[in-house]
C-alpha cells in the first residue's frame, strides 16, 4: 500500500486497526504496572521521617510531579508536532519515556525518585500523540470514533496485563519497572512497523504539484501558512469554540470519585473488590470496541445525540451508585456505566477534536491535556471537600456536573 494514499484499502484499514490496537496496549501496560509498583516505592524511600502528615504531603508531591510537568509540556509538544511531525515526536517520546522510567530504578533515594518522576512528565505526552494521529489514519468521523474507542479501552485492558505484569516479576520493584520501560519503549518498535506506514501526510506537508492549478497551489499554500500562525494563534483556534471552552471549564469543576472509600463504608471491601469490578467493566468495554458500537451508534443516532443521551445515562448512573445496598446491584451498576462510558466517550473525543484543523490538531489535543493534568488537581481537591461533608457527595455532584455537559452539547 502507498502510505499516502487518499483513501485507504479496506486491506489496509485491518492492519492499521490490528497495529494500532497492539502499539497502544503494550504501551499501556507498561505504564499500568508502573502505577502499581511506583507508589510503594515513594513510600519506601519515605521511611525514617517523623512526621506521619509531612510524609504523606511529601508523597502527594512526588506522585503529582508527571502531573504538573506533563500540563506544562502538553500545549508545546501539540504545537510542534504540527510542525515537525507526529510520527516522529511520538517515537521519541516513547524512547525517552522508556529510557527514564528505567533510570527510576537507580533512585538511592525520594529526592532522586522525584526527579525521574518529574522529569517522566516531560515525555508524557505519548497519550496526546496517539490520539493526534487518528486523523491521519482515518477517512470519516465514525472511523475516528472506532480509533478514539480502541485507544480508551486499550487502556482498561492494560490495567489487567499490567497488574499480571506485576504478579510474573512478584512484586520485585526493579524488575517490574524495568518490564514497564522495555514495553514503553518496544512500543516504538511497533508504531514504525505497524503504524508509521499508513500515517497519511497531512496537507501541508504533502509536496506541491507542479500541474496547470498553480494559482490554486499558491492559494493553499497562503490559507495553510495563516493557519499554522503562531503558537498564541494556536493557542486561540484551540479556544475559539463556545462549546469546547465550555467542555473544559466543567472537567475543572468535576470532583473525582472515590471508589475505594465507598466500598470500605457500604460493604467493608478492599483492593479485590476493585480490582474485580475493574476487571468486569474492562471485559464489558473491550466487547465495545471490538464490535464499533461507538461509530455505530454515531452513524445511526448522530455524534450529539449519543453524547447527550450518554452523558445523561452516565450522571443517573452516578448518582445511584452511593445508593446501592448490594454488592450485586454495585457490580451491575458498574457494569453499565463502563458500558455507557465506551460508547460514548470515543465519540465526544472525536466530536471535541473536529473543531481543530488538521493543521493544528497536535496543539489543540495539547491544551486539552493541559486541562486534563489541571483538573487532575482540581478533582483530588474537589472530592476532598465535598467528602469532608459526605462521602456520598462527590458522586451527586459529578452527576450534576455531566448533566449539565449534555445540556450543554444540546444547546450549542
Amino acid at each position: 500500500m502507498k502510505p499516502n494514499e487518499k483513501l485507504m484499502p479496506t486491506t489496509s484499514k485491518a492492519w492499521v486497526r490490528i497495529g494500532y490496537c497492539i502499539t497502544v496496549l503494550v504501551y499501556a501496560t507498561g505504564f499500568s504496572a508502573l502505577n502499581v509498583v511506583l507508589p510503594f516505592m515513594f513510600k519506601d524511600s519515605l521511611q525514617g521521617d517523623s512526621s506521619s502528615m509531612e510524609s504523606e504531603m511529601w508523597f502527594a508531591f512526588g506522585m503529582s510531579g508527571y502531573s504538573v510537568t506533563k500540563s506544562v509540556v502538553s500545549p508545546l509538544v501539540g504545537y510542534f508536532s504540527d510542525r515537525l511531525g507526529k510520527a516522529g515526536s511520538l517515537t521519541v517520546m516513547l524512547l525517552c519515556q522508556g529510557f527514564v522510567i528505567a533510570l527510576m530504578t537507580t533512585a538511592w533515594s525520594f529526592e532522586t525518585l522525584c526527579v525521574w518522576r518529574f522529569l517522566q512528565g516531560c515525555f508524557g505526552t505519548c497519550g496526546l500523540l496517539f490520539t493526534a494521529i487518528i486523523p491521519d489514519l482515518t477517512d470519516s468521523k465514525a472511523e475516528r470514533s472506532d480509533f478514539h474507542s480502541y485507544f480508551i479501552n486499550g487502556w482498561a485492558v492494560s490495567k489487567l496485563l499490567g497488574g499480571s505484569l506485576v504478579l510474573l516479576f512478584q512484586g520485585r520493584y526493579v524488575a517490574v519497572t524495568f518490564a514497564a520501560a522495555a514495553c514503553i519503549a518496544f512500543s516504538s518498535v511497533l508504531f514504525q512497523f505497524l503504524v508509521r506506514p499508513y500515517l497519511r501526510l497531512p496537507k501541508h506537508a504533502q509536496p506541491e504539484e507542479t500541474s496547470n492549478n498553480n494559482k490554486k497551489a499558491t492559494t493553499n499554500k497562503t490559507t495553510t501558512t495563516n493557519t499554522q500562525g503562531g503558537f498564541f494563534a494556536a493557542m486561540k483556534q484551540a479556544t475559539a469554540s463556545r462549546v469546547v471552552c465550555a467542555v473544559w471549564l466543567l472537567q475543572l469543576l468535576t470532583p473525582r470519585l472515590c471508589m475505594t472509600s465507598l466500598l470500605k463504608q457500604n460493604f467493608e471491601s478492599g483492593a479485590l473488590a476493585m480490582a474485580s469490578m475493574s476487571t468486569y467493566g474492562a471485559a464489558f468495554s473491550t466487547v465495545v470496541a471490538l464490535f464499533s458500537l461507538s461509530s455505530w451508534f454515531a452513524h445511526n443516532f448522530g455524534s450529539k445525540r449519543v453524547i447527550v443521551i450518554g452523558n445523561i445515562l452516565i450522571a443517573g448512573l452516578t448518582a445511584i451508585i452511593p445508593s446501592t445496598a448490594a454488592a450485586g446491584n454495585f457490580l451491575t451498576v458498574q457494569i453499565a456505566l463502563a458500558i455507557v462510558e465506551a460508547v460514548s466517550s470515543p465519540v465526544k473525543s472525536a466530536y471535541l477534536d473536529s473543531y481543530s484543523s488538521p493543521e493544528s490538531i497536535g496543539a489543540f489535543i495539547g491544551f486539552a491535556h493541559l486541562v486534563k493534568g489541571l483538573s487532575g488537581v482540581t478533582s483530588q481537591f474537589l472530592a476532598s471537600l465535598f467528602g469532608g461533608f459526605d462521602i456520598a457527595l462527590p458522586f451527586f455532584v459529578r452527576a450534576g456536573v455531566t448533566a449539565a455537559e449534555g445540556v450543554l452539547f444540546e444547546l450549542f
